[in-house]
């Protein structure tokens, strides 16, 4: 595939994402070193921080201008759902401004790696594809729900101008997270589908019809010789040996050993692997510089919005009162479903983040199940041990800022925590 259609798709794949992000001004890929038409000119950027400077002060403004109303005694909002809406309203703000800071010159730089790596590993049409599928289902998936759930609060809450400033306050901000969640994801399904990609070439099909004893070994589970599979395809026959993949799946003895196996380009093999992997080191660790703050504040919003909205629900369920028809509503259908979207966010986000780490480890299973295949040159055997100790060394995380790693642990602590503060909330309130 050359330089040429690689950039194209990644224009396919984050074409959706763009679009979705200029709308919150949280663009985030200028676009010129993914279509040389589409260069943004400077005044394209002036026009886009003014933009930015004014959505920030806009939300800003009717943030302050709720809780002086309130203050006042014009607004009947709760104490509960103004410290929701400044936390939501604050961290939204402070990403906005950051994401024009700090990203796009370093969002940059990682596609130009990214497609060097793509070059690199020789990755298919399929990967793209699934990769463009991907995005395209999540916006599908997560904008609706929040748009729904958005005209749900202003039918049922909006009933005077101070909460209509409060639900276009909170619920915008809770727009710009949802769209940075979308941007974030997408670099963390792209990381995985590459370690995928390293992985399925680390036990080949060549190497595995290497190996006398490949029967015992597959009964066993540690090597797999099905050859059909269009990753293993994809190996440069070049790269490993003079021998075709046709001469290899043509062999029906698997006792046979394959004779014209060059122990010096697998050796060759393995090293581009070792480079691939560490680029892939480099990209993770580029994300979590690029996101990491942002990423500290989506997960401040995350705790803060379904710790709120459950006490909502539990102190007027328990206590009986000002259960109107517009405050039932509230506590018996929205609290509850903005709480199961954003315990969505978060499973979603821990457990995509949980599985690439998992891949990652994976690599290290699979150099370890290969050095049990005897028939390997002590070269490629060398190196096959050098590069399990790159990746013992060399570990694909993502973190929160270093303050936490995102995993699904953190899904288990996040609901501790906010069990454990409802509990503490309910006993000093003496709500029960």
């Amino acid at each position: 595939m050359e330089d040429v259609t690689r950039t194209k798709y990644f224009n396919q794949i984050f074409k959706p994402i763009i679009s979705i992000s200029k709308f919150v001004g949280l663009t985030f890929i200028s676009g010129n070193h993914i279509s040389e038409k589409d260069k943004i000119l400077k005044l394209y950027s002036i026009l886009r921080l003014v933009y930015q400077l004014i959505l920030g002060m806009t939300l800003t403004t009717a943030s302050m201008s709720v809780i002086y109303l309130n203050n006042s005694g014009i607004g009947k909002d709760e104490d509960i759902h103004l410290f929701q809406m400044q936390i939501t309203n604050l961290t939204a703000v402070i990403n906005l401004f950051v994401t024009q800071f700090k990203t796009k010159n370093n969002v940059e730089d990682v596609l130009r790696r990214m497609l060097l790596l793509d070059k690199l590993l020789k990755t298919d049409d399929a990967t793209y594809i699934n990769n463009a599928r991907f995005i395209k289902k999540l916006i599908i998936t997560f904008m609706p729900l929040v748009m729904l759930f958005t005209l749900l609060d202003f039918v049922t809450y909006a009933s005077d101008y101070v909460s209509l400033l409060y639900t276009i306050a909170i619920d915008f901000s809770i727009i710009i997270h949802l769209i940075f969640v979308m941007q974030y994801v997408s670099f963390i399904y792209l990381i995985r589908e590459r370690l995928k990609l390293l992985n399925s070439y680390i036990l080949t099909p060549k190497i595995i019809n290497k190996n006398s004893r490949r029967i015992l070994y597959s009964d066993l589970g540690i090597i797999n010789i099905n050859t059909d599979t269009n990753l293993y395809k994809l190996l440069l026959s070049d790269e490993l040996s003079d021998s075709t993949d046709e001469q290899i799946n043509s062999e029906t003895n698997f006792g046979t050993m394959v004779n014209s196996f060059d122990a010096y380009r697998l050796k060759l093999h393995f090293q581009l692997l070792r480079v691939a992997q560490e680029v892939l080191c480099d990209i993770s660790s580029s994300i979590n510089i690029i996101y990491g703050f942002q990423v500290l504040l989506l997960f401040v919003m995350l705790f803060t919005e379904p710790t709120c909205n459950l006490y909502y629900v539990i102190l007027h369920i328990a206590t009986g009162s000002n259960l109107n028809k517009e405050t039932s509503i509230n506590v018996l259908v929205t609290a509850p479903l903005w709480v199961s979207f954003y315990f969505f966010i978060i499973l979603f986000v821990t457990g995509l983040c949980n599985l690439t780490s998992n891949e990652a480890k994976r690599t290290g299973i699979l150099l370890q199940r290969l050095q049990l295949i005897p028939e390997l040159q002590t070269s490629t055997l060398n190196e096959v041990q050098h590069f399990l100790h790159q990746v013992s060394h060399r570990k694909i995380k993502f973190t929160a800022w270093d303050i936490f790693t995102i995993d699904l642990k953190l899904l288990g602590s996040i609901v501790g925590t906010i069990t454990t503060l409802l509990v503490i909330l309910i006993q000093f309130n003496k709500i029960v």
